[in-house]
């Protein structure tokens, strides 16, 4: 109860916090954060200062908030002054990126601070996976070796490349196969496979044929497609149609029982169910379900509750 009531007081907090200076407060370790949002207004009385807060209030976990009072911020046009600033810490140095839209306009502001706050790609850990499931999107994870960090970059660059529009549908993660290497039995798959990028559905899990093919354009956005239609359960269980074989050249590989080219027949609709493969078996079970919070408690599912 006590953790419940300091969870609610922490949410009921003014999420802006006023600071003297971004100098100032860059001084003070504990914070420094890798992201954050700077507001130069001229004081809270400005008719916007209310969606700045609401906007704040939502991206409390992702993006620190904080407010210059009498400030004129960088690369401003406005005669107001006032300026919306994000932060982002790169090795040492700070990038800054100025907000160039209208401060009135809530849908482009929230949205513009939103693709900034939440990156597109994240890293899944066993501290923040209760917190991705309860999301409730399908996870696209790339599960990498600890220091294989070109993979990493090659995915996040496609992704952004190719598949900005999906990231409502879709998490977008990657995973230390070290760690996370109880998903990748339920695979098939060892560290000597890795890189490997694979979906969970959060009912099954559907290994991508190749990493290599993720700079094909339109493959990855097929994979996806290809969850949300159905189409990769069913072709698991009976292949490919005939008649989209020419158009199909490789067969998604699924817990290593189809190897990419092969072609694989439709199953006669009065035959027992079989996977694509020759065998009867379902789709590996989802292993990052199993990491959801309970139902014997409750969440706050969305952030908006209180």
């Amino acid at each position: 109860m006590d953790a419940f009531v300091q969870h609610l007081t922490d949410q009921l907090k003014d999420p802006i916090l006023p600071i003297g200076s971004i100098q100032e407060n860059e001084a003070v370790a504990e914070k420094r954060k890798k992201r954050a949002v700077y507001l130069h207004f001229s004081s809270n009385q400005v008719p916007y200062w209310h969606n700045v807060q609401r906007m704040a209030a939502y991206l409390r976990d992702d993006c620190p908030f904080y407010v210059v009072f009498g400030s004129t911020g960088p690369g401003t046009s406005r005669p107001s002054g006032d300026t919306v600033v994000f932060r982002e810490l790169i090795g040492s140095n700070f990038n800054e990126d100025v907000y160039q839209g209208p401060l009135d306009d809530y849908n482009s502001l929230n949205q513009w601070i939103y693709d900034r706050c939440v990156p597109l790609v994240r890293e899944i850990t066993f501290e923040n996976a209760e917190e991705l499931t309860e999301e409730g999107l399908p996870f696209l994870i790339l599960f990498h070796k600890a220091d294989d960090l070109s993979s990493v970059e090659l995915y996040k660059s496609e992704i952004k490349k190719q598949l900005l529009g999906d990231r409502n549908t879709v998490n977008f993660l990657v995973a230390d196969g070290e760690k996370f290497s109880h998903p990748l039995q339920h695979l098939g798959k060892s560290q000597a496979d890795l890189p490997l990028i694979a979906i969970d559905s959060f009912r099954h899990m559907y290994l991508f044929p190749d990493f290599k093919d993720i700079t094909t354009y339109g493959k990855i956005k097929t994979f996806i497609d290809d969850l949300h239609s159905g189409k990769l359960h069913r072709v698991f269980h009976y292949g490919f149609d005939p008649n989209e074989a020419a158009a199909q050249p490789v067969v998604i590989e699924i817990g290593g029982q189809v190897q990419a080219g092969e072609h694989v027949p439709v199953q006669d609709i009065n035959a027992p169910k079989k996977q694509a493969g020759g065998n009867s078996q379902s789709p590996p079970e989802s292993s990052f379900r199993k990491l959801a919070p309970s139902r014997n408690r409750y969440t706050l599912l969305q952030k908006d509750e209180l």
